[in-house]
């Protein structure tokens, strides 16, 4: 990261956070981020609803969401409805379809990260070949798989300027929990994200091994 904040690679370019109120209406542009996010989770904040958290990023595509409240696989919507494009200042909502990102009159919140402007590249420093899409400076990656079964199988992870220390894994086709790595908790202790459930140990989730400067393991 730029310590004289001349260029893009500052902390104001890898991370923020917008607020913006919906319109209800076919599109709405959020501005005011600063750079063009790749992961974008959203959520309502003025309404007692209990509508859930929305992730999005640029691997995956727009039309795909994840919500970090349940262990629902992942939803695919229709080309006009949800959420629309990564923009450079910020990004676009849609007609407000079933994940409320654009209904009207209601106030919302967005985190947003940056990662590689929605190009990725195949990593097979792993026993499982991933695709990543890696901000080593901003020590950031969005990491897709498909597993194969076996247990405690390493995958690339593409920040190869340091070892993550905060992992999220989510099922993308079935209602799994998703699981959750921090350093602090060591490498055989995990969360559960939809979960209000403590922290707890053993090996199936990381296969006991902390990650490195090119790897994580699965269980």
């Amino acid at each position: 990261i730029d310590p004289a904040q001349t260029d893009d690679d500052i902390p104001t370019k890898q991370f923020g956070v917008v607020t913006y109120t919906g319109n209800g209406g076919a599109s709405l542009s959020v501005t005011g981020l600063g750079f063009k996010p790749d992961l974008c989770w959203l959520k309502q904040s003025s309404t007692g609803e209990a509508y859930s958290n929305n992730l999005i990023d640029s691997t995956r595509g727009r039309s795909k969401t994840l919500y970090s409240s349940r262990a629902d696989a992942e939803a695919t919507s229709a080309s006009d409805k949800d959420f629309g494009t990564f923009d450079s200042d910020g990004f676009t909502v849609l007609d407000d379809y079933n994940t409320n990102m654009n209904q009207s009159s209601i106030t919302n919140v967005a985190w947003c990260w940056r990662a590689n402007g929605g190009v990725t590249s195949s990593n097979s420093d792993g026993d499982i070949t991933s695709t990543v899409q890696a901000n080593t400076k901003a020590g950031f990656s969005i990491v897709t798989y498909t597993g194969n079964g076996s247990v405690a199988q390493s995958i690339g992870h593409g920040l190869s300027s340091g070892a993550p220390e905060l992992i999220f894994v989510k099922n993308r086709d079935a209602g799994d929990d998703w699981a959750v790595y921090h350093h602090s908790l060591g490498n055989s202790g995990h969360l559960l994200l939809n979960s209000t459930a403590p922290a707890t140990t053993g090996s199936a989730y990381w296969g006991s091994f902390t990650p490195t400067t090119t790897l994580f393991k699965v269980g």
